[in-house]
């Protein structure tokens, strides 16, 4: 425990690196949904930024054992955590984009079906006259 404590104290400039660069990302993907009519246009920074973090990975991989092998490792780990959070912030804006459509057509068909459905009122509801079927149905076949 002490060991892993020795470490973020040691590296800690380097780990404060990546709440800023996600922060970044994520300001960036906000925008990008809010100015534009577009709805791959917020991925794109996200995605450049991935293939960007694989390409420094793929490096550091060959380079590891090298003087700037870990240095590429940390940099391609943080530039590629930062794209995914970007990404999935693109998928929550989108998310919400279309729960909140849905609810407005909801909405909307309910207030065009609540002026029609007052005469319907007088009328019995099929639905408990197929939930008596239904109940029946299932008596006799317990029998």
């Amino acid at each position: 425990m002490s060991g892993l404590i020795a470490l973020l104290s040691d590296y800690s400039s380097r780990l404060m690196i990546l709440p800023i660069i996600t922060a970044i990302v994520i300001a960036i993907t906000v925008l990008l949904h809010f100015l534009t009519q577009g709805k791959f246009i917020k991925y794109i920074p996200s995605l450049v930024i991935g293939f960007i973090a694989l390409g420094i990975g793929i490096y550091a991989i060959f380079n590891f054992t090298g003087s700037s092998g870990l240095s590429f490792a940390w940099i391609g780990v943080f530039l590629g955590t930062s794209a995914l959070v970007g990404l999935a912030t693109g998928f929550l804006i989108d998310l919400f984009v279309s729960i909140k459509n849905d609810y407005k057509e909801i909405e909307d068909s309910n207030d065009n079906g609540s002026k029609s459905s007052k005469s319907k009122k007088a009328e019995p509801s099929k639905n408990k006259q197929i939930n008596k079927k239904q109940r029946l149905a299932t008596k006799n076949y317990r029998k």
